[in-house]
């Protein structure tokens, strides 16, 4: 980071937040649904031999390695932190907010938000994924009530 007279600008790359991206290899390679409990379901599973893999095949992760997957995890809570943390690594990973027909392909329940937020819209507003206008629009959407038709 010195100055030279031949560099007229300095570029610097960021790499914060991309150390989640490590647990996708053991993601995939079990392949296994959205979420850091199933992850930390398999490391027990390799820590303890009784991981399932194809005939011939095998996985070997050092107990140190499984230890520092382990500390990347972010498990417990209640299904609206799962998706408060799918929202937050969604939207680092692609630069944009998940759609809620993106949450629910990915295995989440949008729809676990209604107690809480009353609406999807309404729980992005409150992780801070939408501009002013569209929080003002938000605030004054009703929630949907489900209605009974008499015949």
């Amino acid at each position: 980071l010195r100055v030279a007279p031949d560099k007229p600008h300095l570029t610097v790359i960021d790499y914060i937040g991309n150390h989640r991206s490590f647990l996708l290899k053991p993601q995939t390679l079990f392949d296994l649904a959205p979420g850091d409990r199933e992850v930390l379901h398999a490391l027990e599973r390799v820590a303890n031999g009784a991981a399932e893999l194809p005939p011939g095949c095998e996985v070997t992760y050092d107990l140190r390695a499984i230890d520092i997957l382990r500390g990347l995890l972010r498990v417990g809570g209640s299904q609206i932190d799962a998706l408060k943390r799918f929202y937050e690594d969604f939207r680092e990973q692609h630069g944009v907010r998940p759609t809620a027909a993106e949450v629910y392909h990915e295995g989440y329940n949008s729809r676990a938000v209604r107690p809480t937020h009353g609406s999807w819209l309404r729980f992005v507003r409150s992780v801070g994924g939408l501009t002013e206008v569209q929080g003002r629009a938000a605030r004054w959407m009703r929630p949907r009530r489900s209605s009974t038709r008499s015949r």
